[in-house]
């Protein structure tokens, strides 16, 4: 999480509370993060945390461009998370 918030800032970014709760779901996974499940996984609870779809989506992104985070396409694929 620390590494994600540097990088949030060394964009001139907040690590705001809707950042914290999707890098927190996708650095507890153990398992490739599928994008299209994770993404819908968290619209569910989003809804509960007064967090937006379109949110979640670019928080997503931001994960990605950060190197922290790598999302795949497909269920199947064998990509383990980085540590």
């Amino acid at each position: 999480m620390a590494q994600f918030e540097r990088y949030m800032i060394s964009r001139g970014k907040r690590m705001t509370r809707e950042r914290q709760f999707v890098a927190e779901a996708a650095f507890a996974s153990t398992e490739p993060i599928n994008k299209k499940e994770f993404r819908e996984r968290l619209w569910t609870q989003a809804e509960q945390n007064r967090l937006s779809r379109s949110s979640v989506v670019r928080i997503m992104q931001l994960l990605e461009e950060s190197k922290l985070v790598q999302f795949t396409e497909d269920p199947d694929n064998d990509f383990t998370p980085p540590a």
